[in-house]
């Protein structure tokens, strides 16, 4: 269908009790920083504009109450006071228009760096017109698809969709009782746009119904490559882009048994789930968790599941010591039966935490309240572990159970973390025990020591690349490691497209901060594996203390990569 563009009436409308995640109150603890600008639109200000300070959320827990929101004045500014020190993404809420924004999923809006007592003044925030995608969904036989829910992918650099984030509100992307979407508020850009389901490499696509339409991209084609662009330009609405899917699908169901291995034995009310394997099969990624649990004979059924290829596995309940063993499945043209899942006699790993350097006895007190959790590294797929994690009794005891056979890896949860507790390092009989600490099939490790600090030290930092650029696709992450810990892992934060990172509430000492990367989504990057270690051999040593900010400069020559 011939597409057409139409000018959207610039009507301005803030909705200051719009149903939006950045949305809340102001923090439980004020800081000292103070965020002030203004919102514009085309050069002029923005009377009345929600303004939010939302908290990095991949570096902590997100939380409503711990963003800060402001409305500008008749001038168009805003003023945020009482600000803590970290990272941050500030923007605009303002329906139908789109602000800056350089996070994919989660907070919108552009990332900055705040420093305790610093004073940011004068930034802007220059909104532009929203785009709009609208057309109609049917079946074969003209039918409307109400209820169903379109899919967006803003194309990128490399012409590969990245999925397209606008907030929480379902509604906004679904059909109405014609079949008719709408979906405003767009950045202009290149779109793919699809309704109904399939299951992706390293994802899992569920659905409650029995019965299911196939992935159909715009106009009506079953794959990427057939897909037909959708050009979305400032301000403009895109209409006629029509979905027209095929016949409808069915779903099947996997049916079979868990039981003991030892014994033979039915496993009663256990959680039985499925997910896929990652790409390099080494692993299981995603998982889905059905609600599912055996019954008195050890036996399940799991409905509606999309064709493709599985692995089921079971949860023991934390009383039970037992490990579940991964069985590959496929779903095809019918339903599965006969799918047995055995329960292992797992290893078990003890010992204490201790929190060294410490006498506070309130801080003492919350050793009770930190996390601590457990992985495990093996050539065997390893299912998930809902026991994976544990807190410390009053003594500082714990306890990890029903582990599979391979290296035991120890980490601090990111909760206790942002209380300001870190993991200093972890003794194995009487040795640092950085790199992990092997688990054989059905062993009682015993003797473990978790060395816990707490402290309110801060590395600011900031990457400077030299001779060359990197890939838009890659995402830096700095961490800080102490030197006498020989852990492998660290607080770690990613590094802003400024180049400016913060890792806060660290223990006095002596640290190495590291550079890593990652690739974001499921990109293959010719030249990567070189690239990251380059980057990894980039790295500085820093002296922290209490209630004091480092700084630290990290050159990243890209010129020494191959082809530069």
């Amino acid at each position: 269908m011939m597409q057409t563009c139409q000018p959207i009436t610039a009507i301005f409308l803030l909705l200051a009790t719009l149903s939006f995640p950045l949305l809340a109150q102001t923090p439980i603890k004020e800081g000292t920083a103070t965020v002030s600008g203004v919102v514009t639109l085309k050069g002029e200000p923005v009377r009345g504009a929600t303004v939010a300070l939302s908290p990095d959320s991949r570096t902590n827990r997100f939380e409503l109450k711990n963003v800060l929101r402001v409305k500008t004045d008749d001038a168009g500014r805003f003023r945020i006071e009482k600000v803590k020190a970290g990272l941050y993404y500030l923007g605009a809420i303002t329906p139908g228009y789109v602000s800056p924004n350089e996070n994919r999923f989660g907070p919108q809006g552009k990332a900055i760096n705040i420093a305790d007592g610093e004073n940011i003044e004068n930034y802007e925030i220059p909104l532009k017109f929203g785009g709009v995608i609208t057309g109609r969904l049917s079946d074969a036989n003209g039918n409307p698809l109400v209820g169903n829910g379109v899919e967006l992918g803003r194309l990128n650099e490399q012409g590969k969709p990245e999925r397209v984030f606008l907030g929480p509100n379902g509604n906004l992307y679904s059909a109405d009782d014609r079949g008719i979407y709408r979906v405003y508020g767009l950045p202009a850009g290149r779109y793919l746009v699809s309704v109904g389901f399939e299951q992706r490499p390293n994802s899992i696509a569920m659905t409650t119904q029995r019965t299911f339409y196939p992935k159909t991209y715009h106009p009506d084609a079953t794959s990427e490559a057939q897909a037909k662009i959708v050009e979305v330009t400032e301000g403009r609405e895109t209409t006629g882009v029509d979905i027209t899917v095929g016949g409808l699908k069915k779903n099947f169901d996997v049916a079979g048994r868990v039981v003991y291995a030892e014994n033979g034995q039915p496993a009663a009310n256990v959680a039985v789930s499925y997910g896929v394997k990652t790409n390099n099969g080494q692993t299981m990624g995603a998982s889905a968790l059905t609600g599912e649990r055996t019954n008195s004979q050890g036996e399940f059924r799991i409905q509606n599941i999309l064709p493709g290829q599985y692995l089921a596995f079971a949860q023991p309940e934390k009383t039970d010591p037992s490990y579940s063993e991964p069985v590959a499945f496929e779903i095809g043209d019918g339903d599965v039966t006969g799918v047995k899942i055995k329960l292992h006699r797992g290893a078990s790993l003890s010992g204490v935490a201790l929190l060294e350097g410490i006498s506070d006895p309130a801080l003492l007190a919350r050793l009770t309240q930190l996390q601590l959790f457990v992985s495990i590294t093996s050539p065997q797929l390893i299912a998930p572990n809902s026991r994976n994690n544990t807190r410390p009794a009053a003594n500082g005891s714990f306890r990890f159970d029903g582990l599979q056979a391979g290296k035991a890896a120890i980490t601090l949860g990111s909760e206790s973390r942002g209380r300001g507790f870190s993991l200093l390092r972890i003794e194995h009989a009487g040795a640092l025990a950085g790199d992990g600490i092997e688990v054989g099939a059905g062993e009682n490790v015993t003797g473990v020591r978790v060395i816990l600090g707490f402290g309110t030290g801060v590395v600011r930092g900031q990457v400077k690349p030299a001779g060359g650029s990197l890939p838009a696709l890659v995402q830096l992450m700095a961490r800080a490691r102490r030197v006498d810990s020989s852990l492998a892992s660290g607080n770690s934060v990613p590094v802003e497209p400024t180049g400016v990172f913060r890792i806060e509430k660290l223990a006095p000492g002596e640290y190495e901060i590291v550079l890593s990367s990652y690739v974001r989504g499921d990109e293959t990057l010719p030249g990567y594996d070189e690239l990251a270690k380059l980057i990894a051999n980039t790295k500085q040593r820093v002296t922290v203390t209490n209630d004091a900010e480092a700084t630290v400069i990290l050159p990243l020559d890209l010129s020494r990569r191959e082809g530069n």
